[in-house]
């Protein structure tokens, strides 16, 4: 066991929490271990599909772009070993649910395998694994350049077609706990030991605390529904010639059932810029959302708080998982300082943020 997993497991176990506890296998379990060569022999196997074959980056899953000789293109993804079938079934369902609610929302397409099935599962070698192709969907990845009024409100919009294709969305699954939702927050408060500036972490156990305290009481009582749960720079797609009209939704590894708001409150955390003036740049959001999703007062209000909840989440998960995976830490850590720069600058903001929110999009609302 190496000194940083250790000292990982000491954290957890100090902390006594039953939900990190149960939950940090799914954010602790590398991807797997499959090549270029073996992605290429299982897509010609199970998909009759005949290409060249490239590693994409990514987190938790092993992800493959192939490239037809006639300009096919699709990406082979190998599921996390600990992703059992239920949660498998749970992602591709929430996309098959999309593309049968709304077929212009921008989701990707599931090929059957050649048996007819949503999956495909085998071995390579003594390693079980399950993969889905899925169509790749034109667009390029945002990136703070490209942060634009325009740009939120395209993302809102899409964020509020989501919304409405998932919001009737059953799968029993889809009440789980996992790291990622915002509504876990408070039980990341011991991972707070792994940031290294005193002063920064204080301000933040602090907080943590506070939002424990004075706002989980009110999110429970807002709407609730499936959610995709993370819609960052990394899984929104935009029109690479006007890089403001989004074209692309991809990964739902983190659907979850939660308050609809985080939706958007989540979106809001990547696509501020810390030179943004934070109420008209969420409200932008906001009111790109508002022809497919009416919002309450208390939603819109309660937008600063999730914002931060989930900076905070980035921050602590993300610093955990870098020491677990050190060879993947760049990746994993590509959006952390942006993140602690977003934070001052809500932390600056004044008090009346939330009401100068619904002041701003009482127009946008139904009255």
């Amino acid at each position: 066991m190496t000194e940083a997993r250790f000292a990982d497991d000491m954290l957890f176990a100090s902390g006594e929490d039953p939900v990190l506890a149960a939950a940090q296998n799914l954010l602790r379990t590398p991807p797997p271990a499959v090549s270029e060569a073996q992605a290429a022999d299982f897509a010609a196997r199970h998909y009759g599909r005949t290409a060249s074959v490239r590693l994409l980056t990514g987190e938790r899953d092993r992800n493959f772009l192939l490239s037809g000789a006639d300009g096919w293109q699709a990406i082979l993804k190998f599921y996390n070993a600990v992703d059992d079938a239920p949660t498998r079934a749970l992602q591709h369902g929430a996309l098959l649910h999309v593309q049968s609610r709304d077929p212009a929302c921008p989701v990707p397409r599931l090929f059957p395998t050649r048996s007819g099935e949503a999956e495909a599962t085998d071995r390579i070698g003594a390693l079980p694994v399950a993969a889905v192709l899925i169509s790749r969907l034109p667009g390029i990845n945002p990136v703070a350049a490209d942060l634009s009024p325009r740009l939120r409100m395209n993302v809102g919009r899409v964020i509020g077609e989501l919304a409405a294709a998932l919001a009737d969305y059953a799968h029993p699954g889809v009440r789980r706990t996992i790291l990622w939702d915002i509504m876990q927050v408070a039980h990341l408060r011991p991972l707070t030991a792994l940031v290294a500036e005193p002063e920064r972490r204080a301000a933040l156990e602090l907080w943590l605390d506070g939002f424990a305290a004075d706002t989980m009481p009110l999110l429970r009582a807002l709407p609730q529904q499936p959610i995709h749960n993370d819609l960052s720079l990394s899984n929104l797609l935009v029109d690479p010639d006007t890089r403001s009209n989004v074209v692309g939704v991809i990964d739902f590894g983190d659907i979850v059932h939660a308050p609809r708001i985080n939706e958007l409150a989540i979106a809001a955390s990547y696509f501020l810029s810390p030179l943004d003036e934070p109420a008209l740049a969420i409200a932008d959001i906001l009111r790109g959302a508002a022809a497919n999703l009416h919002l309450t007062t208390a939603e819109i209000a309660a937008m600063p708080a999730l914002i931060r909840a989930r900076l905070a989440t980035r921050i602590l998960l993300s610093g955990w998982r870098a020491r677990l995976f050190p060879d993947n830490r760049d990746y994993i850590l590509r959006s952390n300082r942006a993140a602690w720069l977003i934070w001052d600058r809500l932390q600056a903001s004044p008090a009346d943020l939330p009401a100068r929110l619904v002041d701003l999009c009482a127009g946008a609302r139904p009255g």
